[in-house]
């Protein structure tokens, strides 16, 4: 099986076990600028990251191009049926109070040039990483040799301010699409 969970004893947890942990740290952010990060083909990821969202009165921006193009496609498919105007441009954002958003960013895996990547090092052309913001990163580097680039992006997001939030530190915020045995 090319499956990466195939070595692993057990089962794998269900999508659904994470939904609370997006409305518990949102609630927890109250008032801050608020970044989850996460594999851009993850649907049933955003859409509990959404949810959460109008939960809190925020809206979503959709920061990269991945997390951009994947939510088209599964609004038109109809897999996220949240009206347009739940959805704010990520080029808008700016204009927004902050505390009243909720970006989806791409780059989990600390890709360089990732919309995560320029925000944390203060190049992205339309985002700005306000003093405390909190960075969720929703998803484990599981890919082979990522685990270096993940924890620069990390470093440097702590760097300029903002707190991270990752599954060495807190339970619940990723669960793997792969099959254990």
């Amino acid at each position: 099986s090319d499956c990466l969970g195939s070595t692993h004893e057990g089962y794998s947890k269900s999508e659904s076990t994470l939904s609370q942990t997006f409305f518990d740290l949102l609630e927890e952010a109250e008032g801050k600028q608020f970044f989850v990060t996460t594999i851009s083909s993850n649907i049933a990821r955003m859409h509990q990251i959404i949810t959460a969202a109008l939960k809190h009165n925020r809206k979503v921006v959709l920061a990269g191009r991945s997390i951009d193009q994947n939510v088209g496609v599964a609004r038109g498919l109809g897999y996220l049926p949240f009206d347009a105007d739940v959805f704010v441009k990520e080029d808008d954002a700016a204009n927004h109070s902050q505390k009243d958003l909720v970006y989806i960013i791409a780059g989990c895996y600390g890709q360089q040039g990732s919309a995560l990547d320029r925000l944390a090092r203060g190049e992205h052309e339309q985002l700005d990483l306000e003093e405390n913001a909190i960075v969720v990163f929703s998803a484990d580097p599981n890919p082979p040799g990522v685990a270096e680039d993940v924890e620069r992006l990390m470093n440097a997001l702590v760097l300029r301010g903002a707190e991270v939030i990752y599954s060495k530190i807190q339970d619940n915020l990723h669960v793997s699409g792969h099959g254990a045995k």
